[in-house]
């Protein structure tokens, strides 16, 4: 088929006309409860939103996100609350509209149902199938929908209240709802309504406290509730009316009253969906951190109440925890639903913006003619054209991607009261769009311009835009083709000023023609030539102002007054050097800074970190220290040659590095700066405006500024690129590259610093640590040294500063961190810790050796190192390893101090084995141990030596009392144990005494051991009192089974009464177990304590009298109602007689059984 473009017309090229329908809900979905007509609009509405509703995406993960948790949850205490978020316009309102639509699956006149029209994947319908099951098996399934509104109530709790009662077709005053749901409970609420709308009064349903007709309905329909319709009122007034705020539990009881009502089964709650919408405007107008607590309490409470059937389901335009001040509600708000612009395009491209298959080909063709022009369109911004915007134009057409995203960036920032539901929605856009094209020929777009009208009514009313520029944008169009353009030049230029200028997308003759073009295949030349024409014509009548570099912005009287102010102030500065030297310098400094501050210099194999030092203008050289020294210098403070001079003098062995940033556009920045300036103060010195006028005129002066710091920050870029950068020796090096330039030259400036880093660099110091810890023998391997450990440079250096005295961690990594050398942390900690282990140095803590082992680096700079100076015999070393052998100390491969520090350790364990806590004795401390502890090294090897008989001495005397203490602690606490449980024994006392005794005398080690005597006395008296006891229980229980076999009523028992009356009475007699050990009779007092068997057998001594009572109770007579006929009429003396009669036969008939009769 060949389709001519000049013919064809866009409205051809749509799946659906949009000449031939309207938008039902105007674009715009409104959350709430439908009238109860099936007829009403808004049944279509709701049928349109169902049949179009686009169930992919994050539109159908949130949907079986939300279904799915509370599914998951119905049975759990309490119920995940969800948050649907999303930018206007994103579609939060449609699909919790649709969710509450889907929830009860609602019934149209026609018989259809929500789930029937709309088209849902299978996993969302059976998770409506599984909701559908659960509600049959609890109390139905109900749901309640609304906007909370500030306009409702200030108190979050009676405006989520309204939600649910206006869903209920209730009062949403609460006094008023209260007196609904009494009547409901009381099932006279539909034949109240009823009653007063035969009557033509059913408005007075609102009216209970001062309805006279609802009074008397009321009366009519609980006959004796008053007396009169006056007392009925009263009644009413004094229990409903109230004048205090409602408690989170009254909310709770309400809302569980609501349900109940709307539940299918009597008494139970349904399945409930309560949605929320715009809660987070609710929440941020006003006292919104106040409002925020209180409904952070509500949905707490709520989802906690209802055993998991209340589902919750909120919207707000952002995410939680991208919200500062809602962020304390994630906890409540645990199922997060994040709308996506992508899918917003995808509901457009499905719906209004869907294309018919055939066209699709033409459409294509246009593109492909017009490509030139649509690329070119807002060129050099983050709006340009993209690669992506070529598959997307056959889906966006008519309207252009590129002015797609300029629409979102308007929108979303107009959009700052979250008023999302006044504003028309993207769908709503495409749609008025697609029709204000749909007669022109195929090729025509919708110009950028178009929002204005769609959104000035809103602006306006939202103060955002003020009358005086609507009118006068609005004025501009005189009916002409140049008045019409110069109104839609207008309108653009003032919804620019909406876009963050982080867009790049400026009010100038090139955006503006981009954005006005309307018909691609004529081209845009034309419409080039006239808008640079217009825009000088509205600028010179003052329409619009010129804010720099040819970017306007619309201008207003006020703006006029603001603007001869700034021109003012631009004089007074332009006069004032000092002020614009000084901002000059400013710039500069905090340029050059911006750009060198992440500088990240490293030197050598061990990519050891360095830094440069800024010296930022001035004419004081900078001092050499451990930073690459840089001195930044600009052409109006010095010459260049006498950079380059002074460079010369330093030589090529300085590390000095200067910078020379030349002096160009120093007019241009004189002017620009002045303008900068003035604009600032102006802005600073004005008060906020507070008119739409004011705004606009503010709003000006502030791009002027921001016009002005572009144009200073242009001019000491290109000074940056044309920086000369000159080392010690002065031949100079361009840097169009600052950084890498700095960068490069810094390498050198090391090596001049440094000249000694050589003999530290090398890979894997930091893995020297690790290797001493692990008591490697060449530690220093790891680094590929593997010689004696003080033959490496670093060690000699460090061996030969501790020469002249002992110095601290800190001075030595202060002297080698500096240059010469500049050697890497990691080896002079290495280096020590590796001295340390090998003997040459010796390490001290506040006065207390520290072994290398356990050097910590985070106190490594506070220690103390210092040379070894004892020297070890070989004998020394034998006599250590006899040691060691006495005390089972391996020492294979361990160095001898180590093996020392070794001994230290066994000695102290050894000696605290020797007692304890009392009955032991104290532990010994032998006076030696303090003294050996205060030694390290090789001094600490020769004092154990020469102690090595005392030693070994008391390690053997020690070994043999840790051995009694262990041989004679279990028996001391086995008789613990037992007196525990001796309470009342007769022998307690005298144990006791001894147990005492032991323990004051710590005397658990004397001979002969003062334990088993003790043991065994106690044990024998705790046999003794059970067994007696127990003689003393059975005794009881037999004088008692003796009196009851002698009873005549214990004989007429059955044998399970008789077992059941032993077993409550204690009668059942049992044998003590077999006494045999500690353990045994520990177990049976625990199961009977000495004391309770005395008073068991009192208890079972006197409870015959209770027995025998109980016996006549089992066996009194069971009591048999004889019913007395009802309805019976009696009209003769014989009729009566006969009555009374059969009741006789009936009564006796039971009281010959023995049974008492009750006539009832």
């Amino acid at each position: 088929m060949t389709i001519n473009s000049l013919t064809t017309l866009n409205h051809e090229v749509f799946y659906n006309d949009p000449t031939t329908y309207a938008l039902p809900n105007d674009g715009v979905a409104r959350v709430g409860p439908l009238p109860e007509n099936r007829e009403d609009k808004q049944w279509a509405v709701a049928r349109y939103e169902l049949e179009h509703f686009v169930c992919e995406g994050s539109y159908h993960d949130g949907l079986k996100r939300i279904l799915t948790s509370y599914i998951q949850n119905l049975d759990q205490g309490s119920q995940p609350a969800a948050w649907v978020s999303g930018f206007f316009g994103s579609g939060k309102s449609h699909l919790v509209r649709v969710l509450e639509f889907l929830w009860s699956d609602l019934r149209f006149a026609d018989g259809a149902t929500a789930r029937g029209l709309c088209n849902l994947p299978p996993g969302i319908q059976e998770a409506l199938k599984e909701l559908t099951t659960e509600a049959r098996r609890t109390g139905g399934i109900w749901s309640a929908a609304g906007t909370l509104s500030s306009g409702d109530s200030d108190d979050p709790r009676l405006a989520v209240l309204q939600v649910v009662l206006r869903s209920a077709d209730l009062p949403d005053i609460l006094d008023i709802a209260r007196v609904h749901l009494w009547l409901a409970h009381e099932g006279i609420l539909d034949g109240m309504r009823e009653k007063l709308r035969a009557i033509g009064k059913e408005k007075d349903m609102e009216l209970p406290f001062v309805s006279e007709h609802l009074a008397q309905v009321l009366l009519e329909l609980k006959p004796g509730f008053a007396d009169s319709t006056t007392q009925a009122t009263e009644f009413l007034s004094n229990q409903f009316i109230t004048n205090r705020q409602m408690t989170n539990a009254e909310l709770i009881k309400l809302m569980k009253d609501v349900f109940i009502l709307k539940g299918s089964a009597r008494g139970q709650i349904p399945l409930v969906l309560l949605v929320l919408d715009e809660v987070q405007q609710y929440l941020t107008i006003g006292e919104g951190s106040k409002q925020l607590l209180a409904f952070q309490d509500i949905i707490e409470e709520c989802c906690k109440s209802f055993g998991g059937k209340l589902l919750i389901v909120a919207t707000g335009q952002e995410a939680l925890e991208a919200n500062t001040l809602l962020q304390r509600l994630q906890g409540r708000f645990s199922v997060p639903v994040q709308l996506e612009s992508k899918d917003v395009d995808v509901v457009l491209h499905q719906t209004v913006l869907r294309k018919k298959e055939s066209m699709k080909r033409p459409l294509q063709l246009v593109f492909d003619q017009v490509n030139g022009e649509i690329s070119r369109h807002l060129g050099g911004t983050k709006l340009a054209h993209q690669m992506e915007d070529d598959d997307a134009l056959l889906l966006d057409y008519p309207l252009l991607p590129t002015r797609k995203r300029l629409w979102d960036r308007i929108l979303h920032a107009v959009d700052t009261g979250g008023m999302s539901t006044q504003l028309r929605t993207q769908l709503r856009l495409a749609y008025e769009g697609s029709r204000s094209t749909a007669l022109e020929p195929i090729g025509s777009v919708i110009p950028a311009d178009f929002i204005f009208d769609q959104l000035s009514t809103y602006l306006i009313r939202n103060g955002l835009l003020a009358d005086e520029i609507n009118e006068m944008i609005r004025k501009e169009d005189d009916g002409t083709p140049d008045g019409n353009l110069r109104s839609r030049i207008c309108a653009l230029i003032y919804l620019i000023q909406y876009v963050d200028e982080s867009f790049g997308v400026n009010a100038n003759a090139q955006t503006l023609s981009d954005l006005l073009v309307t018909d691609l295949p004529a081209g845009s030349e034309m419409l080039r030539k006239k808008v640079p024409e217009l825009l000088l014509e509205l600028n010179d009548r003052g329409v619009i102002s010129d804010v720099g570099n040819r970017v306007y912005q619309i201008q207003t009287k006020e703006g006029k007054a603001w603007d001869s102010d700034y021109r003012t102030k631009l004089v007074q500065y332009r006069a004032d050097d000092s002020k614009i030297m000084f901002k000059r310098d400013e710039l500069l400094s905090r340029a050059v800074d911006t750009k060198l501050r992440g500088l990240s210099l490293v030197q050598g194999k061990s990519k050891t970190p360095r830094q440069a030092e800024l010296t930022v203008f001035g004419s004081q050289k900078p001092e050499i220290g451990t930073k690459v020294p840089v001195w930044i210098r600009h052409g109006w403070e010095v010459p260049e040659s006498q950079v380059r001079t002074e460079a010369q003098e330093e030589g090529t062995e300085s590390p000095l590095l200067m910078v020379f940033l030349p002096r160009m556009h120093h007019n241009e920045i004189r002017n620009e700066i002045a303008g900068m300036l003035a604009a600032t103060e102006l802005l600073q010195s004005r008060p906020t405006p507070t008119t739409s006028e004011g705004h606009q005129a503010r709003t000006n002066i502030e791009a002027k500024c921001r016009n002005h710091a572009t144009k200073v920050a242009e001019y000491i870029t290109a000074i940056l690129a044309n920086t000369k950068l000159y080392p010690g020796g002065g031949v100079g090096v361009d840097c169009p590259d600052l950084v890498k330039a700095v960068h490069d030259a810094a390498q050198n400036s090391m090596l001049r610093m440094f000249p000694r880093f050589n003999e530290a660099d090398a890979v894997g110091w930091d893995r020297v640590i690790p290797r001493v810890k692990a008591d490697a023998k060449s530690p220093l391997e790891t680094i590929g040294f593997s010689r004696a450990t003080e033959e490496h440079p670093v060690c000699k250096e460090i061996l030969r500063r501790l020469h002249s005295g002992p110095k601290t961690g800190n001075e030595i990594r202060n002297i080698l961190d500096a240059p010469p050398f500049g050697w890497p942390r990691d080896a002079i900690d290495g280096a020590l810790i590796a001295l340390c282990a090998s003997e040459h140095l010796v390490a001290t803590l506040q006065r207390r050796p520290v072994p290398a082992k356990e050097i910590d680096r985070k106190n490594l700079g506070k220690m103390e190192f210092r040379t070894e100076t004892v020297v070890l015999s070989t004998d020394d070393k034998l006599a250590l390893r006899g040691v060691c052998t006495a005390l089972a100390i391996l020492t294979e491969g361990v160095a001898e101090v180590e093996s020392a520090r070794s001994v230290l350790d066994a000695v102290s364990t050894l000696a605290g084995k020797t007692g304890g806590k009392a009955p032991l004795p104290e532990p010994e401390a032998p006076e030696y141990l303090s003294e050996l502890r205060s030694l390290s090294g090789n001094a600490l090897v020769k004092a154990i030596v020469a102690r090595q008989s005392e030693i070994r001495g008391d390690a053997r005397r020690w070994q043999q009392t840790a051995g009694r203490i262990d041989a004679r602690t279990p028996a001391w606490e086995q008789l613990k144990t037992l007196i525990d449980y001796a309470e009342g024994l007769d022998v307690l006392g005298e144990v006791r005494e001894q147990y005492d005794a032991i323990i004051e005398r710590r005397s658990l080690l004397d001979d002969p051991d003062p334990v088993p005597l003790l043991l065994q006395k106690i044990r024998k008296g705790l046999r003794n009192a059970l067994t007696e006891g127990a003689k003393q229980v059975k005794l009881a229980q037999e004088t008692v089974l003796a009196e009851l076999q002698n009873d005549a009523l214990w004989q007429r028992l059955t044998d399970s009464q008789k077992e059941d009356l032993l077993s409550t009475y204690q009668l059942v007699v049992q044998s003590l177990p077999p006494l045999e050990d500690d353990d045994a009779i520990v177990a049976q007092i625990k199961k009977t304590p000495l004391a309770s068997f005395a008073q068991t057998a009192r208890l079972i001594e006197g409870s015959l009298p209770e027995i025998r009572a109980e016996m006549a109770k089992l066996l009194e007579p069971k009591t048999v109602t004889v019913r007395l006929a009802s309805g019976v009429i009696v009209k003769t003396e014989e009729d009566l007689d006969a009555y009374l009669g059969d009741l006789r036969v009936r009564a006796m008939s039971e009281l010959g059984k023995g049974n008492p009769v009750v006539l009832k």
